[in-house]
């Protein structure tokens, strides 16, 4: 007997593949569409890359002011939610009565992150980002815990470390949250991206031999371009690091690259629309973040058969060990020590590439999707 289709409505600002959680739902959209009739609530979406047959609901009036929006959506989207849904989908705290929520982050932990990346950076918060901390703390901190207590054994979160930090933050017994980890497009990120290495590394001007780490990603004092770019300068092996993604700071971090004599060996090419490439023609991912949920850029690199370099607090809980990687204090130092041991062992750093290949078979958007599924059906009946 097939399982009931089921009426769902996913809630989200916007519905495309540019952000990190916006990948996460359009993904899982994509794997409920033909099994279930999908609605989404935004503010704007990309069509193109949604099933033709999820139907859009667009929230209105959508402020010009990106945290104004962001304020405002939950109760913008409430004025047009269908109550005949048989699930409604929230992200965190973005819905105010959802049935159930996938959390990506911890805006207490995020706030955190932006006190201490002021401190790294020297320089203090700006008025918009010290207007952005007091509307973290004021609304969408509370609209977090709201959910979290509201929703009991509904909440999932997208990683084991992001469960337990909300958890912890907010003073809820980590039982009445599940993981449902992350997943990769392994038809994408595979470890047949390798097959671009010699094209990028000759637009870069890079021989074959030479060893090569990828950062990836926006807000680069968060992710921690700084500890990257100072890694290797303090590492022995003569890395390069290839910088995809751009950030408003960008040139500041041009010039610390220049001033740390790594003006030939840093490689900032922008943003991109096809980062698997960029992948294939790496030796490892570098990541030292200051918070993370679940990166999907770990999870990217890995399945493209790439060691992964993590920082602890961004490390998700799951994929990343010593047999796929290292988990590393968020010091240069730390960094440049995992960066000189890669260097000095090729079949090391091929067999950490392998074994992350793996792991990331297990790590799909359908199985994601299926753990949230049964979640669905079993509430459904229970209703």
């Amino acid at each position: 007997m097939s399982a009931p289709r089921l009426d769902l409505a996913v809630v989200i600002e916007h519905a495309n593949l540019r952000g990190g959680q916006e990948r996460v739902a359009v993904h899982l959209m994509r794997a409920w569409a033909d099994r279930h009739d999908v609605t989404v609530y935004c503010y704007d979406a990309d069509e193109t890359e949604l099933p033709v047959n999820v139907r859009v609901v667009r929230v209105r009036p959508h402020p010009r002011s990106k945290l104004l929006g962001a304020i405002l959506f939950p109760w913008l989207a409430a004025r047009v939610i269908r109550p005949s849904h048989d699930v409604v989908l929230a992200q965190g705290g973005n819905c105010l009565d959802p049935d159930f929520s996938l959390f990506h982050t911890c805006h207490s932990l995020r706030r955190e992150t932006m006190a201490l990346v002021a401190q790294e950076r020297g320089r203090r918060l700006c008025v918009r980002e010290r207007l952005n901390m007091v509307v973290r703390r004021l609304v969408f901190e509370r609209l977090e815990r709201r959910t979290l207590v509201r929703c009991p054994h509904r909440c999932f979160a997208v990683s084991q470390r992001l469960a337990d930090d909300l958890a912890r933050a907010h003073g809820v017994p980590r039982e009445t949250i599940t993981a449902a980890p992350n997943g990769v497009d392994l038809h994408t990120f595979n470890p047949e991206t390798r097959r671009s290495r010699a094209q990028v590394r000759t637009e870069l001007g890079l021989g074959d031999d030479a060893l090569l780490a990828l950062f990836i990603g926006g807000i680069w004092w968060e992710k921690g371009l700084h500890v990257a770019l100072r890694a290797l300068r303090q590492a022995q092996a003569q890395w390069h690091l290839l910088v995809v993604g751009s950030d408003d700071d960008a040139a500041s971090f041009e010039q610390m690259a220049a001033d740390l004599g790594l003006a030939r060996r840093a490689h900032f090419v922008g943003r991109t629309d096809q980062p698997a490439p960029m992948y294939g023609a790496a030796d490892c991912l570098v990541l030292p973040s200051r918070f993370e949920g679940f990166p999907l850029v770990s999870l990217e690199a890995a399945g493209c058969g790439l060691p992964v370099l993590i920082s602890e607090e961004a490390h998700p809980g799951e994929l990343i060990d010593e047999a796929t990687g290292f988990v590393l204090p968020r010091r240069p130092e730390s960094f440049a020590q995992a960066l000189d041991c890669l260097a000095g062992d090729a079949s090391r750093r091929e067999a950490m590439g392998r074994a992350a290949a793996e792991r990331a078979k297990g790590f799909t958007w359908e199985r994601q999707a299926a753990m949230l599924e049964v979640a669905f059906l079993e509430f459904r009946s229970a209703s």
